[in-house]
């Protein structure tokens, strides 16, 4: 399939890799994590409550301590027993829809393993990202510096860019289905060799997420019936409310857009001194895209007004067809899938 080839095409392109990533820990970067972390997040299915980290936090000893047993699976490459065990917690997306398709399930794992991840994986490789500009400008979630409104404000902008200049354009709304529980963990260990991130912390991550045990936290307490990643039946993703789920996920939406067919129409606006000619995609937030197509069909002036029109209406459509299509297929081929009841087009 070409989608394929287009993500192994951006897979063997290089890229800047990241400098000075050692999976080790500090002192001083455990103490300023905790001291900001909040006492009454849930964690620690051990009992380890973070309240113990914090006061920890307070003495240069212990603090030593705890960033250099923080530090051990990353540097050689394992990963402890007591980070394989993580408890599931169900949340109704809807007050008082307890139907199993409208529940979240959040994942509490380890405190400590959680701010490892944060220290050694997630501020390195977010700089990274920022600092070479290898995060598409089409993505506003889940970055620094950007809000929700950001991808609103796009919309908005191209909307009144179409209205005012009398443009045809067609656009498409998707909702990725889960993205953070349909990443491909093996896709993730490439990235982040790739991106030169030391050998141990992808054997780490690596037998974590094959080895983890899930158990199942309700009002009638935690289940002692357990599931976990089998080789013939895997489990995927690195589960809603992983510290460094938001960072997975950008990773796979930089493999997706490096990955778009460049021959592909997009939408394009010209400025009014028609000096300067923006060519975009469309605007995310997170895994909710807004993908649209503006008509560069000529019109033919020997034919009427009304055919036209149906000429560059079915050009605009036909166009946003073949983008919204080859979208689907990078997202498929990288775990995803479209959630269709709640994607539409105009």
């Amino acid at each position: 399939m070409p989608e394929t080839y287009h993500i192994l095409h951006t897979l063997a392109t290089p890229y800047p890799s990241v400098q000075d990533a050692s999976g080790t820990i500090t002192q001083d970067e455990f103490i300023s994590t905790y001291r900001a972390s909040k006492e009454s997040t849930s964690s620690s299915p051990s009992g380890r409550h973070i309240g113990h980290y914090k006061a920890a936090a307070q003495d240069r000893t212990l603090a030593q301590l705890q960033s250099q047993m923080m530090s051990f699976p990353s540097v050689h490459g394992f990963a402890p027993d007591r980070w394989k065990r993580v408890t599931d917690v169900m949340l109704e997306k809807e007050p008082g829809n307890s139907c199993c398709h409208r529940l979240r399930i959040l994942a509490l794992f380890e405190s400590d393993f959680s701010q490892a991840k944060r220290i050694v994986m997630g501020r390195c490789l977010m700089h990274h990202l920022e600092d070479f500009e290898m995060i598409s400008p089409m993505q506003d979630g889940s970055r620094p510096g950007r809000q929700c409104i950001s991808a609103v404000l796009k919309k908005v902008l191209a909307h009144d860019y179409v209205r005012l200049t009398a443009t045809t354009a067609a656009f498409i709304e998707n909702d990725a289905i889960g993205c953070y529980d349909r990443l491909v963990n093996n896709l993730i260990l490439m990235l982040l060799k790739k991106l030169s991130l030391p050998p141990s912390v992808s054997e780490c991550m690596g037998e974590l997420w094959d080895k983890v045990v899930h158990l199942i936290k309700t009002v009638y307490g935690i289940s002692e019936i357990t599931y976990g990643s089998l080789p013939e039946c895997p489990l995927y993703g690195p589960g809603q409310g992983s510290t460094c789920g938001p960072l997975f996920w950008l990773l796979c939406y930089w493999v997706i857009v490096e990955s778009i067919d460049p021959s592909i129409s997009s939408m394009k606006f010209l400025s009014a001194c028609r000096s300067v000619m923006v060519e975009v995609f469309g605007a995310s937030f997170v895994d909710d895209s807004s993908l649209g197509v503006t008509s560069d069909y000529q019109y033919n002036p020997t034919t009427s007004p009304k055919i036209n029109r149906e000429r560059v209406v079915a050009y605009v459509v036909g166009q946003l067809s073949i983008l919204a299509q080859h979208w689907e297929r990078l997202l498929y081929s990288t775990g995803g899938a479209i959630n269709m009841q709640k994607s539409h087009w105009y």
